[in-house]
């Protein structure tokens, strides 16, 4: 399960959402939000909550260069870009928009005047921050998060709510990640498949 730091919205934002604020609910409200933050990061393709990445060859291995002249980053919208290298060429000026350029919803590094991506193994050295900032945990902040991912979240997690309140509160039945019940593309509608689109990774060759 993922960590409260990276869901889609903390337990207040639901329990207002959801209009259950029982502290009886309290437990199986969590165990939903993690596994759906964490199905909603499986389905769009990247993780939802900014972060920063850091491909150094330390903190994580660094990339391979493609041999073009564009890059896509795996995780999006892009925010910050704080460092690019390449092994054994000249500096790269993240500043110069004359030799790199950037486009934050798909995270697509452009470098310009000839340049690309040389193509090696683990020769690219990036570290970004992407994502989307969502509620503090008293809910009172502006978040970037699209209300479209919260809104799909929401109703994912009261569907599976109904679900338990059928069954009682055996919690143990109900657990997300851990026993029976998951969140699978069945669980989808194709308006909430539709309203997730804009979002989605798509894998380019």
């Amino acid at each position: 399960m993922l960590a409260e730091s990276a869901w889609i919205a903390p337990l207040r934002y639901f329990q207002l959402v959801l209009d259950q604020r029982k502290a009886d609910y309290e437990e199986i409200l969590r165990l939903l939000i993690g596994n759906v933050s964490s199905y909603l990061e499986k389905y769009l393709g990247h993780a939802i909550i900014s972060a920063t990445y850091t491909h150094d060859g330390t903190t994580w291995k660094k990339l391979d260069g493609n041999g073009r002249a564009t890059y896509y980053l795996a995780q999006r919208p892009l925010g910050t870009l704080t460092s690019l290298a390449l092994k054994d060429e000249s500096a790269i000026d993240i500043t110069d928009v004359d030799e790199l350029v950037w486009e934050a919803d798909n995270a697509a590094l452009h470098l310009l005047n000839g340049r690309v991506f040389t193509r090696g193994k683990q020769n690219l050295a990036v570290t970004y921050v992407a994502g989307w900032t969502t509620y503090a945990a008293d809910v009172t902040t502006t978040p970037t998060i699209p209300g479209e991912i919260l809104q799909v979240g929401a109703e994912l997690i009261g569907r599976k709510l109904q679900e338990w309140e059928r069954k009682g509160p055996q919690i143990t039945e109900v657990r997300v990640a851990d026993t029976a019940v998951a969140f699978t593309l069945s669980d989808m509608t194709a308006e909430q498949r539709r309203m997730l689109a804009p979002y989605r990774r798509y894998l380019i060759a």
